[in-house]
C-alpha cells in the first residue's frame, strides 16, 4: 500500500512573510484613521470654541438691548426737566450718596476688576404714570391718594380696581410693601417711594372732585429705615401738587443693575432686581441678591450717548468723563429741581454698550492648551480688564436709545 505524502496547498496557512505585511499595512490603515478623526475632532472642537463666544456674545447683548430700549424715565409732564430714572448713576440713601453705576470697577469684591456696572429703570407691562390726589407731597410716611380706575369697570369694582392697582405698583401682601417708584411734580422735582400698607379702593368716587379712588399709605423707600432720596439732597424740597398741576407716580417701573462677576473661575453675566430698593454696594459685594444670566462673559464697558451727539467713555482719554462733576468717570445726577450739566446722566440719550464673551473651555491640549495664545479682541471703550488667555474670544458692540429721550434734543 502505497501513501500520499504531497500535503494539500488548500489546507496551507499564511507565511510568516504574509502575515507581517498584513499587520503592517492594518497599521498604517489605523495611523491614518485615527489621524483622520483627531484631525475632525479637532476641528469640530475648534469650530465650536470659535463659535460658542459669539452666540453667548449675541444673547447677552440681546438681553441688555431688551433692558436698555424700554428704559424710561415715565415722565408724561415736562420733557423739558427729565428725572433720570432711566439711567441711575447716583442717589441718596439717607444722608450717604450711592453709587448705582460704575466706570472700570476697582474692587473684585464688586465686580470683576476693570469691568463697568450699569442701573436702568424699565417698565413692567401694564405700567403707566398715576395720578395723584390729596397729597401734600412732604417727603414722609403720608397717606395719598390717586386716580387709578382701569379695573373698576362699568360696575365700579373695587376688588378688581385694587388688585390691578397692587399688580401695576408690585405690592406685596406678606412684605407689605410694594415696588420702588418716584413721584414728581410739573416743577420737575422728584422723590423715590413704596406703598407700605395695604390700600383701598373706592371706584364711587371717580365723579368726585377730587377723584380719590386709590388709598394708601406711602414711606419714602430705603432699608432699615433709611430714605432712597435723589442725589444732591439728603432732605430733598417737597413737591408742589394741586388739581391743575398734579403729581403723579410712575407705578410699575423695575430698577434693574448688571455686571460681570467670576464664580468658581467662571466669568458672567449677572442681574441684580431687587423690587424694594436700588444697587448698594454696601449690600451687593458681592451679595447674593444677583442672579446668574449668562457664563462666558468676561466684559462689559458703557459708553453714553449724549443729546448733541457725544458719546463719552471711549478709548480717547480726552474725552472720558472727569472732574469733580463727574466723579469715578460716571456721569452724575442733576440735584432736584436744578439745571442738568451738558453732561449729566439726565442727557443722556442712549447707551453704546460692548460685551466680550469666550469659549466655555479653554483650548484642548491637543491644539496647545493654555500655553497657546489666542488672539485676544481689542478692549472697548477704555477697559482695564485682562483678558485669559487659551480660550477664543469674541466682542460685540451695539448701540441702543433710551425709550423717552431723543437724540438731538
Amino acid at each position: 500500500m502505497s501513501r500520499n505524502c504531497r500535503s494539500d496547498r488548500g489546507d496551507r496557512g499564511f507565511t510568516l512573510i504574509e502575515v507581517t505585511v498584513a499587520m503592517t499595512v492594518l497599521v498604517i490603515i489605523l495611523v491614518m484613521s485615527a489621524t483622520l478623526l483627531i484631525s475632525l475632532k479637532s476641528f469640530a472642537q475648534k469650530q465650536q470654541s470659535f463659535a460658542e463666544p459669539r452666540q453667548t456674545a449675541r444673547r447677552a447683548m440681546n438681553y441688555l438691548a431688551y433692558y436698555m430700549r424700554g428704559a424710561s424715565d415715565m415722565n408724561v409732564m415736562d420733557t423739558t426737566n427729565l428725572m433720570p430714572d432711566a439711567l441711575v448713576t447716583y442717589y441718596n440713601l439717607g444722608s450717604s450718596r450711592k453709587q448705582a453705576t460704575y466706570n472700570n470697577v476697582s474692587s473684585a469684591t464688586l465686580a470683576d476688576v476693570g469691568t463697568d456696572i450699569i442701573t436702568v429703570a424699565k417698565p413692567v407691562p401694564g405700567s403707566s404714570p398715576i395720578k395723584m390726589q390729596s397729597w401734600d407731597g412732604g417727603h414722609t410716611t403720608t397717606s395719598a391718594a390717586a386716580t387709578f380706575t382701569q379695573g373698576c369697570g362699568n360696575s365700579n369694582d373695587d376688588t378688581a380696581n385694587l388688585n390691578l392697582f397692587n399688580q401695576v405698583v408690585g405690592y406685596d401682601t406678606s412684605a407689605s410693601t410694594s415696588s420702588l417708584f418716584t413721584i414728581y411734580d410739573p416743577a420737575g422735582f422728584w422723590q423715590y417711594y413704596a406703598v407700605n400698607g395695604a390700600a383701598t379702593c373706592n371706584c364711587a368716587n371717580v365723579t368726585a372732585s377730587p377723584a380719590a379712588i386709590i388709598s394708601m399709605s406711602l414711606a419714602s423707600g430705603g432699608t432699615g429705615g433709611s430714605k432712597i432720596n435723589p442725589p444732591g439732597a439728603s432732605t430733598p424740597r417737597d413737591l408742589t401738587c394741586s388739581d391743575g398741576n398734579p403729581c403723579y407716580m410712575t407705578a410699575g417701573i423695575q430698577f434693574v443693575t448688571f455686571r460681570v462677576r467670576t464664580v468658581n473661575g467662571t466669568p458672567r453675566l449677572e442681574q441684580l432686581a431687587q423690587p424694594t430698593r436700588l444697587f448698594d454696594a454696601s449690600q451687593d459685594a458681592p451679595g447674593t441678591s444677583f442672579t446668574p444670566l449668562l457664563d462666558g462673559i468676561e466684559d462689559l464697558q458703557i459708553a453714553y450717548l449724549y443729546g448733541d451727539g457725544t458719546i463719552w467713555n471711549t478709548s480717547d482719554t480726552s474725552r472720558l468723563l472727569q472732574g469733580t462733576n463727574y466723579p469715578n468717570n460716571v456721569p452724575y445726577m442733576q440735584a432736584e429741581g436744578t439745571a442738568a450739566n451738558t453732561y449729566d446722566a439726565v442727557n443722556v440719550r442712549g447707551v453704546r454698550i460692548s460685551v466680550v464673551a469666550r469659549s466655555s473651555q479653554p483650548l484642548p491640549t491637543f491644539l496647545g492648551g493654555t500655553t497657546r495664545r489666542t488672539v485676544l479682541p481689542t478692549p472697548p471703550e477704555d477697559s482695564t480688564v485682562t483678558y485669559n488667555t487659551g480660550y477664543y474670544h469674541y466682542r460685540l458692540t451695539s448701540i441702543v436709545m433710551l425709550q423717552n429721550r431723543v437724540l438731538g434734543n
